[in-house]
């Protein structure tokens, strides 16, 4: 897997994390940035965007930063606005609540606003998201499905994501909603990417080809590149998927893996690691 970005940070919430002011996953985010830095917030796949955003928004300012704001991006043409797009461009940091990742994608995807939200990656800024709001950051993107049809063929919906981590795909609430083999189901389909899947209260922070997991649990992370068999190309709607040989690791908090070579260390992180 090639990694090129340089200086740009991933923080991904695996949804449903505590909201306090020392909670990790959050600290994994202000940790990059210095007290005046700019906090942008996308509501956007939020059914309840104005309720969303004040809850984000009192967290990061209970955390001591004062350029806290939300960019209200409900509608496509939302995302042709000269303003929005100047706020993302001089934005230190950016978060993407939960909700829905078609939504988000649906309204965002293929806009202006898109376009310089992509021009960022590479630069000094944290993009992060919790839940759909880290989802829809992949290129390969799990859009829904439940348990029971995780490995049949066609019945976990794939789309489009924006695209702004394309080698990686992304689930979240993976052990409390048991969504390993909606996973499996997608590097089936495109095995060339690499798979995370994100507790609840658990992230990861992704910098150049170094994951580290935050919080309070596992990420489970799967490559694609060793399948010795895989019968997803050759099956009719609803068939049974197999694959074999994917390459399985399970990182605990405290724990990073490095994504070429799939090895994991201890590392030390400068805050607190917690259980629920």
């Amino acid at each position: 897997m090639e990694v090129s970005r340089m200086s740009t940070t991933f923080v991904l919430i695996g949804g449903n994390e505590d909201i306090y002011p020392r909670e990790p996953v959050f600290l994994a985010i202000t940790n990059e940035l210095d007290s005046d830095s700019r906090i942008r917030i996308f509501p956007t796949a939020s059914s309840y965007p104005e309720s969303t955003s004040e809850t984000y928004c009192h967290q990061f300012e209970s955390m001591g930063f004062t350029d806290v704001s939300v960019l209200r991006v409900l509608s496509r043409d939302d995302g042709k606005d000269s303003d929005t797009i100047e706020q993302v461009n001089q934005a230190n940091a950016i978060f993407f609540v939960g909700g829905d990742q078609s939504r988000l994608v649906r309204k965002v995807k293929d806009t202006p606003l898109h376009s310089a939200l992509q021009g960022r990656i590479g630069e000094d800024i944290v993009l992060s998201g919790t839940s759909a709001g880290a989802m829809a950051m992949s290129e390969v993107m799990i859009a829904g499905g439940g348990a029971g049809q995780a490995l049949r063929k066609g019945e976990i919906p794939i789309k489009e994501g924006l695209a702004l981590l394309p080698d990686l795909v992304l689930d979240t609430h993976f052990i409390a909603r048991n969504r390993f083999y909606r996973l499996v189901h997608a590097l089936s389909e495109h095995p060339s990417k690499t798979g995370i899947g994100i507790t609840n209260d658990t992230a990861v922070m992704l910098r150049d080809e170094s994951a580290v997991v935050i919080g309070t649990d596992v990420t489970t992370f799967l490559r694609g590149n060793g399948i010795s068999f895989n019968n997803s190309g050759n099956l009719e709607p609803s068939g049974r998927i197999g694959v074999g040989s994917l390459e399985l690791s399970v990182i605990p908090f405290g724990h990073k893996i490095n994504l070429e070579t799939f090895g994991m260390s201890k590392t030390d992180l400068p805050y607190p690691v917690t259980h629920r």
